[in-house]
């Protein structure tokens, strides 16, 4: 596994370089405009660096898929599969490459944002909860501890990180499946590429709609307490909405029903996937 990880990371090192190098030219616009106080360059940097949060992570999910099918499709890929490897192997080096790259810029993304917070509230002077209490007077800091620093919220976070993180598994594995499908049934005639990301695009949202109908079933089931407030026409202080929206947003049941069809789906995908790939290709 470990020989198929390097071959992995040598093939995908050019968009991960890619990634990191234009992350880091936002970085360095962002920092410009801090440090000589230029607005522009400031609000250029966080435009810049969201969107290279958002289409990182899709870059990453669309080379790995587009490396996976030039496998089973080109002549080159041909030669990945010559070797004493089973299909189990190879398929699972590839999606825990996928995984790793994910991390990665993750980890930098966070780092990054970090930092940037940061000098922002360094510069004006102020911190997390003068910036909220600007908002209300009535979040302090104490409150704001006691909000987002609890065993509950910190529990559903995790659930949530997970959830994201099954997700992204589920939708890497379901175009394996449907690309090894339409190999399996097509060959390489033309359309296949087109019909390949229509098929995808179907059981993604089937299953995020399936997912979505148990969850608003589940949520029906809570009580009062728990329902997102998006005013404050009850009295509440700004602390206690914002702990009545993580409170829901958090709740680890929520995301249970999706994270299980996910789970499910990825293991039946894996599976699909390999016995295709040892029993129909020619590879």
């Amino acid at each position: 596994m470990g020989t198929l990880l390097k071959y992995e990371f040598r093939r995908s090192r050019v968009i991960f370089l890619g990634i990191i190098g234009v992350t880091l030219l936002v970085e360095l616009l962002y920092l410009v405009g801090w440090c000589f106080k230029l607005e522009t360059p400031l609000l250029l940097g966080i435009i810049g660096g969201v969107l290279c949060l958002a289409f990182g992570a899709m870059a990453i999910l669309l080379y790995g898929v587009i490396m996976f099918n030039d496998d089973i499709s080109k002549k080159p890929g041909y030669l990945l599969f010559s070797t004493p490897r089973s299909a189990a192997q190879i398929v699972g080096a590839k999606l825990l490459m996928t995984l790793l790259a994910l991390l990665g810029i993750t980890v930098l993304f966070t780092l990054l944002i970090a930092v940037d917070v940061f000098l922002a509230l360094q510069r004006n002077g102020t911190s997390v909860v003068a910036l909220l209490s600007m908002f209300d007077a009535s979040i302090t800091e104490s409150g704001l501890k006691d909000v987002l620093f609890n065993g509950y919220n910190f529990f559903g976070l995790a659930m949530y990180i997970l959830n994201m993180v099954i997700s992204f598994i589920f939708q890497v594995i379901a175009a394996y499946v449907v690309i090894t499908l339409l190999k399996t049934v097509m060959g390489n005639q033309k359309g296949r590429t087109i019909l390949a990301v229509i098929l995808w695009f179907v059981i993604i949202n089937a299953v995020s709609m399936l997912g979505g109908l148990f969850t608003t079933h589940l949520a029906s089931g809570l009580d009062n307490e728990g329902k997102i407030m998006f005013t404050q026409e009850s009295g509440l202080s700004s602390t206690v909405f914002l702990g009545d929206f993580l409170h829901v947003l958090f709740q680890p049941a929520m995301y249970l029903p999706t994270m299980l069809l996910c789970i499910a789906g990825s293991v039946a995908g894996y599976l699909l996937t390999v016995w295709m790939m040892e029993k129909k290709l020619s590879v």
